[in-house]
């Protein structure tokens, strides 16, 4: 019993391999500019992912904003301790980052909400 109770409080070893991540709590407490440059990014992003994505009524440029602004927000959530020579760490990598993470957002809308081709 007590070995099961052991495995559950470790998520059967889950938690063990998902430690490079940093510490969930740190998500809420994102810098301001982060948040500033993903909603900015994402608003610029929504507006042309727009042009590729098939319609879904008036939900559609809201929900590009929202899936595009929750990937560049988890994108620099998860690589916030990657440090990029070169690049000034308060403005240029978390712009980095927020492209990298809208893009991958993006090729799944885009896969999940195509345009018909008759």
């Amino acid at each position: 019993m007590d070995e099961l109770i052991t495995a559950l409080t470790n998520g059967f070893g889950v938690l063990d391999r998902l430690s490079f991540l940093p510490n969930p709590a740190e998500l809420l407490s994102m810098a301001p500019e982060k948040i500033s440059i993903a909603a900015i990014f994402s608003g610029a992003g929504s507006v042309i992912l727009g042009k590729f994505t098939g319609s879904v009524g008036y939900i559609t440029m809201p929900m590009n904003y929202s899936a595009l602004f929750i990937g560049a927000v988890l994108s620099n959530w998860a690589f916030a301790s990657v440090r990029i020579p070169m690049l000034d760490a308060t403005m240029q990598t978390p712009m980095l980052l927020t492209v990298a993470g809208m893009t991958v957002t993006a090729l799944a809308v885009m896969m999940f909400t195509r345009t018909e081709q008759y």
